[in-house]
């Protein structure tokens, strides 16, 4: 990725800033760095706002940031300094008629390979800034075949990947297949280290199996139409993300279109932590919690 990015900043400069290259190169990453070729050449001073109006006609994108591989040999094989400029968007994902003068678009989109009427579309979005908020910079988000890239969505057809980015590392958040814009198949959503969960979608809505995963527990049940449904079983979480003072729990949940509703449990080492009904979310009836629980009436638990 760093070394797109340089290309792409080198592009720029020598296409649209009229620099030498050896100026160019000293203006990589903002910074004069001498070379063997700056210092052949002569070029000791150069025009810095020059430079900057180079570079406000390329999208620039986050070199800092490391992107874990996809393991789809197409996606990870991209180049993203070059590819064909769809065009800006803004935050309600509209089609800009070009690059924003005034402020930086919330996003662009890039296409780079096309078969059967499907383009191999990146879409990026703005990022935190660029080596002291200079100038825009950008990240990937996502990575996909798209019938009409134009759109800033619902032409998604094929594989998808979603990144999220922290702390200069870009993971893989999501990973799935798209069928005419809804998700469909097998789907793997992950925030490293933080929850898990994996399951099918039919007509863009989960179904059937799925499981949940996080530090203290893992919840596996049904989903019907996107929502939870029917006794969900829960089991211990998954030990290397778990705090030191974190418990893992038992236990199970009942749902009635993914709302609480019905026996639900935890128990850590085979103790109840609490043990009761849910009725339409809210708390009804006789509870076991610790330190003795009691009546709950609408979620309020009743006298002393």
């Amino acid at each position: 990725m760093r070394q797109t990015f340089w290309m792409s900043t080198m592009v720029a400069l020598l296409a649209l800033g009229g620099l030498a290259s050896a100026q160019a190169a000293r203006f990589y990453e903002g910074k004069p760095t001498a070379t063997a070729s700056t210092v052949e050449r002569g070029a000791k001073t150069m025009d810095e706002a020059q430079v900057r109006t180079a570079l406000a006609h390329v999208p620039q994108i986050d070199d800092s940031i490391a992107y874990a591989p996809t393991g789809v040999a197409e996606f990870d094989a991209i180049e993203h300094g070059h590819g064909k400029l769809v065009g800006y968007f803004n935050i309600d994902g509209d089609l800009l008629p070009g690059k924003p003068a005034d402020a930086p678009a919330f996003a662009y989109k890039k296409t780079f390979v096309e078969k059967d009427g499907h383009f191999l579309t990146v879409t990026y979005l703005l990022g935190k800034g660029w080596k002291g908020n200079r100038a825009p910079s950008y990240h990937i988000k996502w990575i996909t075949w798209e019938t009409q890239p134009q759109r800033f969505a619902a032409s998604q057809d094929g594989l998808f990947i979603e990144y999220n980015v922290s702390c200069c590392v870009g993971s893989v958040y999501a990973r799935g297949q798209y069928a005419q814009g809804k998700r469909t198949g097998q789907w793997h959503y992950e925030e490293p280290n933080t929850i898990r969960s994996f399951g099918a979608f039919v007509d863009d809505k989960a179904e059937g199996p799925w499981t949940y995963e996080s530090g203290d527990e893992t919840t596996t049940g049904m989903m019907q139409r996107g929502q939870r449904t029917g006794r969900w079983e829960v089991s211990p979480g998954v030990d290397e993300w778990r705090e030191v003072d974190m418990h893992s729990f038992t236990g199970y949940d009942t749902f009635v279109k993914d709302r609480l509703n019905g026996p639900s449990e935890r128990r850590i080492d085979g103790v109840v932590q609490w043990q009761g009904n849910y009725v339409n979310g809210k708390k009804q009836g006789q509870w076991v919690e610790p330190g003795g629980g009691g009546l709950y009436v609408d979620d309020v638990k009743q006298g002393p």
